[in-house]
């Protein structure tokens, strides 16, 4: 997709939303979900971590950025 086709009217979320899936493998998106539900686990105190090198703070940091990564 060129530049002027993305800043231009025929451009929809739609669009550019399928051309993203197209370049994303379902195993790393599988991981990436795998890791944030360990991530959410430890944050809720579920699981934990076998030493305290993470704060709380460091665990939310690491689940925004997978999120919105």
């Amino acid at each position: 997709m060129s530049l002027a086709d993305a800043a231009g009217s025929l451009f929809s979320v739609r669009t550019m939303d399928d051309v993203c899936r197209d370049k994303v493998d379902d195993d790393d998106v599988i991981m990436n979900v795998e890791c944030i539900i360990e991530l959410v686990m430890m944050r809720d105190n579920m699981l934990q971590l076998s030493s305290d090198v993470f704060s709380l703070m460091d665990i939310r940091d690491v689940i925004s950025f997978l999120c919105t990564g």
